[in-house]
C-alpha cells in the first residue's frame, strides 16, 4: 500500500503514419516509516513499437490516441465492440 505513481510522460516516438511508436516513463514511490522517513523510488522506461502485422483489437474503428495543446493524452479503448474514452488523467508533452 501507499505507492505513489509520478512523472508520467508518454512521447509520440513514430517516425511516420506507417511506423507508430511510443514512449513511456513513470516513477513509483513508497515511503518506508523507518525512524529517519526514508522514501524508495524507482523510474520505469518503455518504448513501445506498433509493427506492420499489429492490429487494433476490437475493431471498433476508436479515434487515434493524441496529446492536446493543453497537455493531456486523450486517447479511446475498444469494449464489446464499442468506443469508449478513457477517463484516467494522463499528462504529456504537446
Amino acid at each position: 500500500g501507499n505507492i505513489t505513481a509520478l512523472d508520467f510522460v508518454a512521447h509520440n516516438t513514430s517516425p511516420s503514419g506507417s511506423r507508430q511508436s511510443v514512449f513511456i516513463s513513470f516513477r513509483l514511490s513508497k515511503a518506508i516509516p523507518l525512524t529517519i522517513d526514508a522514501q524508495y523510488s524507482r523510474t520505469f522506461e518503455a518504448l513501445v513499437t506498433l509493427f506492420p502485422d499489429d492490429s487494433p483489437e476490437g475493431n471498433c474503428g476508436c479515434s487515434v490516441p493524441v496529446c492536446s495543446s493543453t497537455g493531456s493524452y486523450r486517447w479511446e479503448y475498444c469494449q464489446t465492440g464499442s468506443c469508449f474514452v478513457a477517463s484516467v488523467p494522463l499528462i504529456c508533452e504537446p
